[in-house]
């Protein structure tokens, strides 16, 4: 039994009312919420009054309890170690809608960080995730936020559901530490030496696989994949699309490949980012 009076709802279930297709009650401040708002078919009884107040009950079934639970009772989810909430809502300005079932936005902030992560499940059933980052923190700074979001997804629909993650771009300012490894092993490639040097008549006529490979080969991503451990899952970066190449000394980082590209010619290039990054969910 839970009894809250300030915009939560009272909650009272026995292991009986939530069988297959038993109904369920829930009790709650009737000024507080619009269930016809999320287009629940709800009977709604004579108001009563109790030791919390004015309130009403309604009867609805458990697959629209679930939905409810979702969008109405856990829109908040506090993190007090880490001193930030974890808002969740349903995205509506999010495009795609007319194949998607459901598309929750979870986002976590911090200071000059804000990090957004979209569950998603299209009309086929399946489910995908898509970050979008707004943070002058290094990944590290992040990962506090990364892991909270991480565990609200699993809670809430179990991250093993999901295939994919749509990362956007590897690297951001100020932090290039997934990158640095392929553009190191980029300037020991004997296919990206070829490409820049003779392209269009090099072996590869495009990147992005190349860059999958340095990637992959480096474990440059090792630090992202290290959040997903407690989740029994793995990722793998499976595709790139517009990959990113500079001389080495006029990249983001020409220090950390000083020791690399040096006694090369002074035309040497590397690789050293990807503008989207698609990892999928290895169980």
């Amino acid at each position: 039994m839970l009894c809250r009076c300030n915009r939560v709802a009272v909650l009272s279930l026995t292991e009986n009312d939530i069988g297959r297709n038993k109904v369920l009650r829930l009790t709650f401040p009737a000024y507080d919420l619009g269930l016809r708002h999320f287009g629940m078919d709800a009977e709604i009884q004579r108001p009563r009054m109790a030791n919390c107040g004015i309130q009403s009950h309604v009867r609805f079934t458990k697959s629209q309890f679930h939905f409810f639970l979702l969008t109405v009772l856990l829109p908040f989810s506090a993190n007090a170690e880490n001193n930030f909430q974890i808002n969740v809502y349903l995205d509506k300005t999010s495009s795609g809608w007319a194949t998607k079932h459901f598309d929750y936005a979870l986002v976590a902030e911090k200071e000059t960080c804000r990090i957004q992560w979209n569950a998603v499940e299209d009309n086929n059933g399946d489910r995908f995730l898509s970050v979008r980052k707004k943070c002058q923190l290094g990944f590290p700074m992040q990962q506090p936020l990364h892991s909270a979001i991480l565990k609200e997804i699993d809670q809430r629909w179990g991250l093993k559901s999901f295939k994919s993650i749509d990362w956007g771009s590897l690297c951001d300012k100020p932090d290039w530490s997934w990158c640095e490894p392929i553009a190191r092993a980029s300037l020991q490639s004997k296919d990206f030496i070829d490409y820049y040097q003779h392209y269009p008549r090099s072996k590869l006529k495009e990147l992005n696989g190349l860059f999958v490979e340095l990637a992959n080969q480096t474990n440059s991503y090792v630090a992202f994949t290290e959040l997903f451990k407690p989740f029994g899952v793995s990722l793998k970066l499976t595709a790139v699309e517009k990959v990113f190449t500079a001389r080495a000394s006029d990249s983001y980082f020409p220090e950390e490949l000083s020791g690399v590209f040096k006694g090369q010619n002074v035309k040497a290039r590397v690789m050293y980012n990807a503008g989207m990054a698609y990892f999928s969910i290895v169980k």
